[in-house]
């Protein structure tokens, strides 16, 4: 990238922790990703396979977390 330019990054958990981990381990997951990944803005919070694959449970605490958590300001 040229001076003056930005960028970003894409993270979340894992689809096996999406699949077989529990709700905590999710948020607790989302919440280290966040704090070292998206210190200055430019973090994504995605996951590496199709939602429809990974437990319900873990797909709203995904979700329920980075409304709480990561939203910059």
């Amino acid at each position: 990238m040229g001076r003056g330019s930005s960028g970003g990054v894409e993270g979340g958990p894992s689809g096996l922790m999406l699949n077989t981990g529990s709700p905590q381990e999710v948020r607790d997951y989302c919440k280290k990703l966040t704090d070292v990944c998206g210190k200055g803005g430019g973090f994504i919070m995605g996951s590496e396979l199709p939602l429809l694959m990974a437990k319900l449970e873990n797909v709203k605490a995904m979700e329920d977390f980075t409304k709480e958590y990561g939203v910059y300001r």
